[in-house]
């Protein structure tokens, strides 16, 4: 059985990855380890994932995309999860 995660999402990043026929959007939540994806502009996800054993990856891609945004580089890598 599969473990249930409790969090409400507070995506922190928001990825856009644009398609010749539209947008995708991966939202990141670094307070749970979660990421969903987004088909084009529509609020309702598609999927959502529970990224338990990337966190550390996680972290270290945001903070190298956004390496002027204090919060982001204030953001402190987690071990993972078992």
């Amino acid at each position: 059985m599969g473990s249930i995660n409790a969090c409400f999402p507070n995506y922190g990043v928001l990825l856009t990855f644009r398609t010749d026929q539209r947008p995708v959007r991966v939202a990141l939540c670094f307070e749970c380890d979660m990421l969903a994806v987004f088909d084009g502009d529509s609020p309702d996800r598609i999927n959502r994932q529970e990224a338990m054993n990337t966190p550390t990856q996680l972290v270290m891609f945001a903070k190298a995309i956004f390496s002027n945004d204090t919060e982001i580089q204030a953001l402190k890598p987690r071990r993972f999860r078992p």
